[in-house]
């Protein structure tokens, strides 16, 4: 069976599955086609197509025909549901119930529509629509216990009405009747999660030891890990690993990652979230540690979830989903995985929201701001919680307080390459946690305090009433493409003391052994003496460089990964270069460089993709053009040495005019004549990409003349065999500063054919 059919997490796209999945009562062999059947058809393929008000026109005109038509009703019924208008969704299946007392189907869904809309109501009425949730899911449980998952629908009425203790019994009675259910013995740990956040602690105890059960022992050791008793909550979590609980072992792994990060050991903490990951054996595990990403899931992302069915699939989304957000793929531990568990624990702490949210605290009740579907997957935090969790610490916080001005704060993330501006404004309409988005502020002492964050509030705070109604919508709309821009993407933040390190890297594919590419890539370390400046308690010292290369396949699985360390003497006044050779299949890879100067807030890196050249035709090819500050023969055999020449590369591209320029290249697939030797041209031509025209110039040359813009150099070149090697020295000392672009072309004077390599450089 598919894992769509398993209402994981509630989620409104699974019930529309669901529903489709849902039989029709009906086959072709047994009734006849009439119009009544017809209209269910259509109904159904127009619900199936997402025109769901079609769909629902079609069914209601079923209803014209027969008022009681059941499964019109249903449909009808099913479809208020899945658009949460409860009001609906009691009318259509309370229609069935008049007719057929003992309907399960129209039980089940009265009693979550009576259930859901009591969360909106004020005490007396929200307690009437509770009791009759009650008697509905009371109904079907009598009747049958086993009707989808009717037990643990009211374990959550439970849990509204703060009867914790008796929402995870009825929630274990859900799992015990049918565990092959998924969403009961995932969502029971949220219950567990409200139960320790709202008793005390003396009744948990009392109340863990009456269970005496893996899960009550878990809630223990986690009501530990959130007040702070770290190693006792750890101790705990280890002994449970090691028994044979009779619970899923991920949240035991997840609980001791949120221990590690908040003890700051990342290495630990790394490990123990891919133990969980690794010993995914079915959905629960998955659903499990989904529980703790969700928050960041684009709704692309979601459905793929949504749709895998093995182990080894759910296991590869989640290694992919962290890939992804990694910005140092080469490090010990994921620093974007472990600063999501960062966000996660001070969420816990600042912005925990578990009540219900009613529209009469709605700060925005004419729905000016719109949410993508994943933001129904928050059921832990308030609405600064799902921001905070997505994009980290604002760059700025506003807060205005004043007798008549509303609990308010607003943040602003500054604009990055990766991020516009973005700017949200949260209202709480009572003292407590549920911070809301609002769409606008409008009180003059909030726009005040906000003026310098855009023209938008000294507008708005000026406007007269005609022009405030429309900045009052131009607010809203910024509103909307931050909250839409927010929670489609999330960021990683470094810390603000780390700054840049500058690290030229590059990279050159060679023709390997067995169709294989030969890869280097080369970096310079800046001088130490560069940091001087900013460490001068170190100038008698050593610095020591972490390095790390990581290198992964299309399906980010890791099939390289070097870590080093360089030390290098403070006084040391000129940079250090190194190389690094792979042989590689020719392929797409994701690669993964960074620098760290230990104890120093520095950090250099990359992450990109690097394309591996293909040399295993028969074709004429040259490799890529390799720039080099020194080549000469071999006298050694370290790292640089390459076919017996020592080459020296420059990964920065940089050329002092005062200096040679060297370039290397390898050409295969020559044509051999009759005596095995290869005939050739190469031209070598070296072009200003944007020269400088010729000054003029005084009969002493005082005011200094433009050099030249370009070099071109060709010759006639004899090879003893179809491959050949190929270095130059280039005299640029006449030639203007700027940059460059070096064309190679070569021409096989056997066969004719052409091929040519270029690459950028500059000149100072």
């Amino acid at each position: 069976m598919k894992r769509l059919t398993t209402e994981r997490f509630q989620f409104c796209l699974i019930i529309c599955v669901v529903f489709l999945c849902l039989p029709l009562q009906i086959t072709l062999a047994q009734k006849q086609i009439t119009p009544r059947y017809s209209l269910i058809l259509r109904g159904d393929s127009l619900f199936r197509t997402g025109n769901s008000k079609a769909a629902d026109n079609t069914y209601k005109n079923i209803l014209r025909i027969d008022a009681y038509d059941t499964l019109a009703l249903q449909r009808l019924g099913r479809i208020a549901y899945i658009d949460e208008d409860w009001g609906k969704s009691k009318d259509f299946f309370g229609k069935i119930l008049e007719k057929y007392e003992t309907n399960s189907h129209a039980h089940y869904f009265m009693g979550i529509a009576y259930r859901e809309s009591g969360k909106y109501k004020a005490l007396l009425l929200r307690k009437l629509d509770w009791d009759k949730a009650k008697k509905h899911f009371e109904a079907v449980i009598e009747g049958d216990s086993l009707f989808r998952d009717v037990v643990f629908q009211y374990a959550i009425l439970l849990r509204y009405r703060d009867k914790y203790e008796q929402a995870l019994a009825m929630a274990h009675r859900q799992i015990r009747l049918k565990p092959e259910l998924t969403a009961p013995q995932v969502k029971i740990f949220r219950i567990y999660r409200y139960f320790i956040t709202h008793r005390d602690e003396k009744a948990i105890h009392r109340w863990a030891v009456q269970q005496q059960t893996d899960h009550a022992r878990y809630a223990v050791g986690e009501r530990w890990r959130r007040q702070g008793n770290l190693i006792q909550a750890d101790s705990l979590f280890r002994d449970m690993l090691r028994d044979s609980v009779q619970m899923p072992r991920s949240p035991l792994w997840l609980s001791r990652v949120k221990i590690y990060t908040e003890q700051e050991q990342f290495i630990q903490a790394d490990s123990c979230f891919w133990a969980a990951v690794d010993k995914i054996n079915n959905p629960i595990d998955a659903d499990l540690i989904m529980e703790d990403l969700k928050y960041l899931l684009n709704e692309k992302e979601w459905l793929l979830y949504l749709n895998l069915h093995t182990s080894s699939d759910l296991k590869v989304f989640i290694k992919n989903f962290w890939m992804k957000r990694n910005p140092m793929p080469a490090a010990t531990w994921n620093v974007r995985l472990l600063e999501h568990y960062k966000r996660l624990i001070y969420s816990e702490k600042h912005y925990e929201y578990d009540g219900f949210r009613g529209w009469f605290m709605d700060p925005d009740p004419l729905s000016h701001l719109e949410y993508p579907l994943t933001r129904k997957l928050n059921n832990e935090y308030n609405d600064k919680g799902l921001i905070y969790i997505r994009h980290g610490e604002p760059n700025e916080r506003e807060v205005t307080t004043g007798e008549d001005v509303p609990f308010n704060e607003s943040w602003l993330y500054y604009k990055n390459p990766f991020h516009p501006q973005l700017t949200f404004h949260f209202i709480a309409g009572k003292p407590g946690n549920d911070w809301r988005f609002a769409p606008f502020v409008t009180h003059p002492a909030m726009l005040e305090d906000r003026l310098t964050w855009g023209n938008i509030y000294f507008q708005l705070l000026r406007a007269d009433p005609l022009e405030f109604i429309q900045y009052q919508e131009e607010m809203a709309e910024m509103s909307r493409q931050s909250i839409s821009h927010a929670l489609t993407s999330d960021r990683h933040r470094w810390r603000r003391e780390l700054k840049p390190l500058d690290i030229p890297l590059t990279y050159y594919t060679f023709r390997g052994e067995d169709g294989k590419t030969l890869t280097e890539l080369s970096y310079a370390i800046p001088a130490p003496t560069d940091f001087k400046k900013e460490y001068k308690r170190l100038a008698e010292a050593n610095i020591s460089y972490e390095i790390g290369i990581a290198v992964f396949n299309r399906e980010f699985s890791e099939i390289i990964n070097k870590r080093d360390t360089v030390n290098l003497e403070f006084t040391r006044d000129s940079i250090f270069i190194d190389l690094n050779r792979f042989i590689l299949v020719p392929d797409t890879y994701l690669v993964g460089f960074h620098i760290k100067p230990q104890n120093m807030d520095f950090l250099g890196g990359y992450k990109f993709r690097w394309g591996i050249d293909d040399y295993s035709g028969s074709e004429l090819l040259i490799s890529h053009i390799q720039l080099a500050t020194d080549i000469s023969p071999a006298s050694d055999s370290s790292q640089f040495v390459k076919h017996g020449l020592k080459i020296i590369p420059n990964p920065s591209g940089r050329f002092s005019r005062e200096n040679l320029l060297y370039s290397y290249l390898e050409i295969y697939n020559l044509t051999l004549n009759s005596d095995g030797r290869g005939q050739f041209s190469i031209e070598y031509r070296l072009t200003h990409t944007n020269p400088r025209r010729r000054g003029i110039t005084n009969l002493f040359g005082l005011l200094g003349g433009v050099g030249t813009s370009s070099i071109s150099i060709q010759s006639e070149r004899e090879s003893a065999a179809e491959f050949s090697v190929e270095y130059l020295a280039l005299d640029v000392n006449n030639l203007q500063s700027g940059s460059y672009e070096l064309n190679i072309t070569i021409k096989d004077e056997l066969s004719n054919e052409n091929v040519s390599r270029q690459t950028n450089l500059f000149l100072y």
